[in-house]
């Protein structure tokens, strides 16, 4: 798990501005031509893709700080009473009840630093 300062500490982002401003530099489009590259660039498939992947990473840490993945990992792991990876692949046997959501909902433990 990565925390906020290392994600501050990454030269991806910094890499990134300075490769875009380049390329605005040595294309030099008027605010006009800038315009129509962005909406065309918009529409490209690739860059569709990414604005997906950057959304559902952003919904995943939404999830992690507000304990829902826990919720939903337990859910999972009670589907199958933690009999280990064979059973949770192939689903639930024949002899453990569906859980319910009032079994699901157990006390996250307190992470945060004091």
């Amino acid at each position: 798990m990565t925390t906020l300062e290392e994600t501050r500490k990454s030269p991806m982002l910094p890499a990134a501005v300075v490769s875009t401003l380049a390329a605005l530099l040595v294309l030099l489009p008027s605010p006009g031509e800038l315009g129509s590259l962005a909406v065309a660039s918009a529409g490209n498939q690739v860059t569709l893709i990414g604005v997906i992947i950057v959304l559902g990473a952003a919904v995943g840490e939404v999830m992690r700080r507000t304990r829902v993945a826990d919720v939903i990992v337990r859910a999972c792991v009670g589907l199958v009473d933690g009999r280990g990876p064979v059973v949770t692949s192939f689903g639930r046997s024949r002899r453990s009840p569906a859980p319910t959501w009032r079994s699901c909902r157990q006390p996250a433990p307190d992470t945060r630093n004091t």
